[in-house]
């Protein structure tokens, strides 16, 4: 700063050395799209500051918020035989802007559900993500895109491509729940040929007249 007058200072926290964009290589805007590289905590704030041709130093406290999202998942009464399930967020954003709006839909993100220790008292078991940073929903996202895929212990995928109207957007602490037989799964029919039965039928037939050919 060179001159007197009112300034906005942006801090964000969380980027590593070489991960935001250089000054010294690109021109930095408000409508510059700059980059979330990985899914962990980042934060975004501003604070104005008035320089005056008296003043030399400064002290300007600067409160920031979170960039990211906080997701929780859980299933509930699944099967015994399902020995796996991953979660992908397809659809999230990986770009935000200075005046914190969050742009994008093409980070894809996975999660492996831990499965409860303790069954269901009718024999199903939970599966559950903990508390987990992730990628935000852009900031208009009206629905989010999730595909779960559970794997049986006959190596058979079950793949669901769902969605949640509740979006994991900036700053967001987010629980999603559902259970087992809230969705269209394919189960495989077991034939099995009973035996043929002991009981033996008994009865007599009428010869009739026979045709003769000579």
């Amino acid at each position: 700063i060179t001159q007197p007058g009112t300034y906005t200072i942006y801090c964000v926290t969380g980027w590593n050395v070489g991960e935001y964009p250089g000054v010294n290589t690109s021109t930095i805007t408000l409508e510059t799209l700059l980059p979330i590289q990985s899914a962990k905590d980042m934060c975004l704030g501003s604070a104005q500051v008035t320089v005056t041709e008296n003043q030399l130093n400064y002290n300007v406290p600067i409160s920031v918020d979170h960039i990211m999202a906080q997701l929780t998942l859980t299933i509930d009464d699944v099967p015994s035989d399902i020995t796996s399930f991953t979660v992908t967020l397809p659809n999230q954003a990986n770009t935000f802007k200075f005046d914190a709006t969050i742009v994008g839909n093409t980070q894809s993100q996975d999660f492996e559900l831990t499965k409860n220790t303790t069954a269901n008292s009718d024999g199903t078991y939970n599966w559950t993500l903990a508390e987990t940073i992730v990628f935000p929903s852009a900031t208009s996202s009206t629905s989010m895109p999730i595909t779960i895929v559970a794997e049986d212990e006959t190596g058979r995928t079950y793949t669901f491509n769902t969605s949640s109207s509740t979006c994991c957007l900036s700053g967001t602490r987010t629980n999603l729940g559902t259970t087992w037989n809230t969705v269209n799964y394919y189960t495989t029919g077991v034939v099995t040929i009973n035996p043929w039965t002991s009981t033996v039928q008994s009865g007599d037939f009428d010869m009739g007249d026979p045709t003769v050919v000579d």
